[in-house]
């Protein structure tokens, strides 16, 4: 199998990686092939095949050795305070900004999971893609008359979910029975900002959102020599990358002036942003950012986590997927190699990354909590109802049943109870 020692442009390699790392009290050593691998212009595309999580399990092989690449290529050396009296800010805003990054190819290169075609001709359908997405099954939603007007009509609300639903509404609770595909949308769609994001004047995404699927399941920028802000944009040399969250700093932006007391470490792998620390944006924006890359993360534990807190929630859920909250660091920071994956967009989750941090999640209360044959649920609303049962639905999970209080006459009370297989 050919091996490229340093990936050189049109360069198709086949990279033979073995990782070792230590969790939950057990090791777990990883053999994986990569498929192959192409670089143009400092964008390098992991070509894998097989169903999702493989290819996921490959790409992080894969950026294991990148990583020992770069060390290597960047040497024992200091770190290289950005000299350029001009500073190109690259806004994730923009549609093709990963293209106008091969315009720094030099301080930054940028690793992509293609989306994988389907090996036959025609319309794409998530319900028989396991390549790209790691659930296949979606189901409609609906919603009453009056939202279902402000989506259908443009103008009623601030936010544009016109165009983010593209004027689409069920008032029909059936159509949510049906399994059906993953709009394309859903996969291309992003906040529609008048002073950020304003495409054909705010009316509707460019025309490929609705109909074809993105370019990239996932994609990693890797920077050299680098100064990450507050907000989580990072500045190198001529450069200041700027992804698209709940901030758009691409002002013209001064360095520290003290940047050498402003703390240095070898690597940071950042997944802060603009309002990090709040429960939504944490949940929804911040942890997802690591969940394609978690195994990457666990085999390179010198890898410190830049994050908008330290402590609090965001440590205990880092502990829960497997990751040593002492790697957190909180803001602005220098490092030799910076690892910015892709950003979440204000509000926008992933779906990819949310789907997998789900599963982790999922992982985690299966591992943690043993199932208990008697379960016991109170609903209690100025009465105390409780609902008993003493075994499984015949599916092997457990029936729910709901109680409600709801008042009579003489303020007296009695319960109402529904059940529900989960």
């Amino acid at each position: 199998m050919k091996k490229c020692n340093a990936i050189r442009s049109d360069c198709v390699v086949g990279v033979y990686v073995t990782q070792s790392w230590k969790s939950d009290n057990f090791r777990l050593i990883l053999q994986t092939a990569v498929a192959g691998v192409r670089e143009e212009h400092g964008v390098i595309a992991v070509q894998t095949t097989g169903n999702f999580t493989h290819r996921v399990v490959e790409f992080n092989a894969f950026l294991s050795s990148l990583r020992e690449e770069e060390l290597q290529m960047r040497g024992t050396g200091a770190w290289k305070r950005p000299t350029s009296s001009r500073l190109d800010v690259v806004s994730g805003t923009r549609d093709d900004y990963v293209r106008l990054l091969t315009n720094h190819s030099g301080v930054v290169r940028t690793v992509v999971l293609p989306w994988l075609a389907p090996p036959t001709a025609g319309a794409w359908s998530s319900l028989r893609d396991r390549s790209n997405l790691l659930v296949q099954q979606y189901h409609e939603w609906t919603a009453d008359h009056r939202l279902c007007s402000w989506i259908e009509n443009p103008g009623k609300t601030r936010m544009k979910y016109d165009v983010v639903y593209n004027r689409r509404c069920s008032r029909n609770i059936g159509d949510t029975v049906k399994p059906v595909s993953m709009r394309p949308l859903f996969l291309n769609a992003k906040p529609i900002n008048r002073d950020y994001y304003w495409p054909n004047d705010g009316h509707a995404y460019p025309p490929h959102f609705y109909r074809d699927t993105p370019p990239y399941v996932f994609h990693m920028h890797i920077h050299r020599d680098a100064v990450v802000t507050s907000l989580g944009d990072v500045i190198t040399d001529g450069l200041k990358l700027v992804l698209y969250g709940c901030s758009n700093d691409v002002g013209p932006h001064q360095l520290p002036p003290s940047l050498e007391a402003v703390p240095l470490y070898d690597e940071v792998f950042v997944i802060g942003q603009f309002w990090g620390a709040a429960t939504f944006h944490r949940m929804v924006e911040i942890l997802p950012r690591i969940a394609l890359v978690l195994d990457f993360l666990k085999a390179n534990a010198d890898v410190r986590i830049v994050a908008s807190e330290t402590g609090g929630r965001l440590a205990e859920l880092l502990r829960i997927v497997g990751l040593d909250d002492s790697r957190l660091v909180a803001g602005v920071t220098r490092a030799k190699l910076v690892y910015q994956p892709r950003s979440t967009a204000c509000g926008f989750a992933n779906v990819q990354e949310s789907q997998m941090l789900s599963k982790l999640y999922l992982d985690y209360i299966r591992r943690t909590f043993a199932p208990q044959p008697q379960n016991r649920l109170v609903l209690s609303s100025h009465c105390c109802c409780c609902c008993s049962f003493s075994r499984y639905a015949p599916n092997g999970i457990t029936t729910l049943c709901l109680l409600f209080c709801r008042p009579r006459l003489r303020n007296d009370l009695y319960c109402v109870g529904w059940g529900v297989n989960l």
